[in-house]
């Protein structure tokens, strides 16, 4: 009898029969490794039931049904092309069985758990046909680093278009980019570049080398021309005198009037008259209208060549026609040699010293002798010394018969004064006032308190009373201190003693007070003085208020504002229409700046719009994965947005890829939880992989 793999009663084997004791032996044995497998290994016993949510060796899933098609089937094995990272949660699709759900995979047809993406355009590396290009997942035609872009829009790319702003060429070709490579007569060279563009000439020859095509060129040999007009090639078709006759038939060819000499050849109008009579033809007299000419000569027609002093330059060109040795003036003018005795370059005519070199010609005293030949240079009526001396007059009188010479006194024409003094010649020093000050320079002569007016002139003392520096005389405050002489309104009373220093037309308050006109009308009739009547024209107003004179400061709505002044003269909360209008309070119940009638979240400060997260919670994003933290399942984790299989903070790794994460895989790296042995236990857990009867090495079997 076998019970559990056990034979009980007598066993037969090569031996025979084994004694009773060697059951019991093999009972006792077998009890120790089941109590070692509950204690070592008790979820290896540990009854699993499917659909509980909870996964459960052997189970690689439970969404907590039992139901297949839905990602984990039946028997809670993962479906393939699913993924189910969270035990009691739904699967997710999974095309390419990486581990990554497909709505989250950016490869999710290509296999790639770590989900790299270098150029992070959202498309992974695994698929991305160019990873470090943003803006491409396919190397295209221009290849990755490089926009496929067509400018032209002719269908081929810049980078393989060798024209990219020229829809109609994709290559420069012989007439280049923007220029078709028309060839009107099909002889293989494009009309851009064709000496012969309407006529085939393969061979573009061009024997002369004008541009046009022997095949086209009525003249190959001459350069200059293309067809042989009228003088053939060879022979430029050229009408110098723009007459209409080239120059090959033109028997005048640089006259235009004229095509034949005629009588009077070319260059001269066909003239047989003799205006002047002189018996030669007008076409031939240089001077048809003088008959004593029949040539300009020197003096040109109607003037005789006449040379009046006979030295060879006719008179209408000799500047001296009249003095045989001069044909211009010169220094000294015609009639008068330009000689220079001492050689200075200055003819003795004009020469200050003719007898002596000075060729600067200086004159320091401008007497007309030169300093060279000036005995008193800084005497103008002097050019020697004399008996006076240089700078006096020689003057050997004495005018005023004080017994000195006229040339030593100081007063010549004063008998009483040798000597100007302080008045001068011809004026006594006298000084009337006997302060010190002669007459002639006392600003106050008759008073011998003053040499000057001062400030009050004189014969009145600079008295300064309030010694502030203004005499009494000038002083707006005679009595009154004041050095500055302020005198705000202009009046002539300084500030210091003026009663309404802003009031010209007032020095005292008076009845009306400063800065009003001493006016006692009431021209309103309100019972107060037009002086003191802010609207004297206004019998209900006598102060403009906020809304001036002659309108009335109503306030509608009571709100200590005018209507004249308030925005909403209806509404006593408002003034102005602010934010929401009058009739509506522009209440911030959250105090953002925005009114509630325009926030989105009248109630969360931060926020006017409810954005991702909504009105109370920022879209605030913790760890910068691009997913705000109130739809990030791993707000603190940037690489999961939802916890998988191993929660935030832990990759989802799968080594063995069998769709079960490490964390979670029996045997993370036997994508077959291989059980050679077939006890239940893995061999990566069975110490005894190959034997079924034990899980662990060195017991007795």
């Amino acid at each position: 009898m076998s019970v559990g793999g056990w034979i009980i009663g007598q066993e037969r084997c090569a031996q025979g029969l084994r004694p009773i004791r060697t059951m019991f032996a093999h009972l006792l044995g077998a009890l120790a490794v089941i109590l070692l497998t509950v204690t070592v290994f008790p979820t290896v016993l540990h009854a699993q039931t499917c659909g509980d949510g909870a996964v459960e060796s052997p189970e690689t899933c439970d969404d907590g049904n039992s139901n297949s098609g839905d990602g984990c089937n039946i028997s809670c094995n993962v479906e393939s092309g699913y993924y189910c990272p969270t035990a009691g949660s739904p699967c997710c699709a999974d095309e390419d069985s990486d581990g990554v759900c497909d709505d989250v995979d950016n490869c999710p047809s290509t296999p790639t758990s770590d989900q790299t993406d270098t150029d992070g355009d959202g498309v992974g590396n695994a698929c991305d046909g160019c990873i470090n290009n943003s803006s491409k997942t396919a190397p295209g035609i221009c290849g990755c680093g490089t926009a496929d872009t067509d400018s032209d829009g002719d269908g081929t790319p810049d980078c393989s278009d060798g024209c990219t702003g020229d829809p109609s060429k994709t290559a420069s070709g012989q007439c280049g980019c923007g220029i078709a490579d028309t060839d009107t007569d099909s002889d293989g060279t494009a009309d851009c570049n064709d000496n012969c563009p309407s006529t085939y000439n393969s061979d573009q020859y061009d024997t002369d080398g004008d541009g046009a095509g022997d095949a086209c060129d009525g003249c190959i040999s001459d350069s200059s021309k293309t067809a042989p007009g009228i003088c053939g090639c060879g022979t430029a078709d050229t009408d110098s005198d723009s007459d209409g006759t080239p120059d090959c038939t033109d028997g005048c060819p640089s006259d235009s009037a004229k095509t034949a000499p005629g009588i009077c050849g070319c260059d001269r109008a066909e003239n047989v008259t003799d205006t002047d009579g002189d018996s030669t033809l007008d076409c031939y007299d240089g001077c048809p209208s003088d008959a004593f000419k029949t040539d300009p000569g020197s003096c040109g027609c109607g003037t005789a060549d006449t040379d009046a002093d006979g030295d060879g330059t006719a008179n209408c060109s000799d500047g001296c026609p009249s003095d045989p040795s001069k044909t211009a003036s010169g220094q000294c003018g015609c009639g008068i040699a330009d000689t220079d005795t001492d050689s200075d370059g200055t003819a003795d005519c004009n020469d200050n010293c003719p007898s002596t070199y000075n060729s600067d010609q200086y004159d320091t005293d401008g007497d007309g002798a030169g300093d060279a030949c000036d005995g008193c240079i800084s005497d103008s009526s002097k050019t020697a010394p004399g008996i006076c001396g240089c700078d006096r007059a020689e003057n050997v009188t004495d005018t005023d018969g004080d017994s000195t010479l006229d040339c030593y006194d100081g007063c010549p024409s004063d008998a009483f004064k040798t000597d100007p003094g302080s008045c001068g010649c011809g004026t006594a020093d006298t000084d009337a006032d006997g302060d010190g000050t002669a007459n002639c320079s006392d600003g106050c002569p008759s008073d011998p308190s003053k040499t000057a007016s001062g400030q009050c002139g004189c014969g009145i003392a600079d008295t300064d009373t309030d010694s502030d520096g203004t005499a009494d005389c000038n002083d707006n405050c005679p009595s009154t201190y004041n050095s500055d002489q302020y005198d705000t309104d202009g009046d002539g009373a300084g500030d210091a003693c003026d009663g309404c220093i802003s009031d010209s037309s007032k020095t005292a308050p008076g009845i009306c007070g400063c800065d009003r006109a001493e006016n006692v009308t009431d021209t309103d009739g309100d019972s107060t003085l037009d002086c003191y009547d802010g609207c004297p024209s206004d019998a209900f107003k006598t102060d403009p208020g906020s809304c001036g004179c002659g309108t009335a400061d109503t306030d509608a709505d009571g709100d200590g504002t005018a209507n004249c002044s308030d925005g909403c003269p209806s509404d006593p909360s408002k003034t102005a229409s602010g934010q929401c209008g009058c009739g509506i309070a522009d209440t911030d119940t959250d105090s953002d700046g925005t009114a509630d009638c325009n926030d989105g979240c009248p109630r969360d400060s931060p926020k006017t719009a409810p954005g991702i997260c909504g009105c109370g919670t920022a879209d605030a994003d913790s760890d910068g994965d691009g997913t705000p933290d109130c739809n990030d399942g791993c707000p603190s984790d940037s690489t999961k947005t939802v916890s998988g299989q191993c929660g935030c903070g832990n990759l989802d790794t799968d080594t063995d890829g069998d769709g079960t994460a490490d964390c979670n895989d029996v045997c993370p790296n036997d994508s077959a939880d291989t059980d050679s042995d077939s006890d239940g236990m893995p061999d990566c857990n069975d110490g005894c992989p190959n034997d079924v009867s034990k899980i662990s090495p060195g017991c007795a079997g």
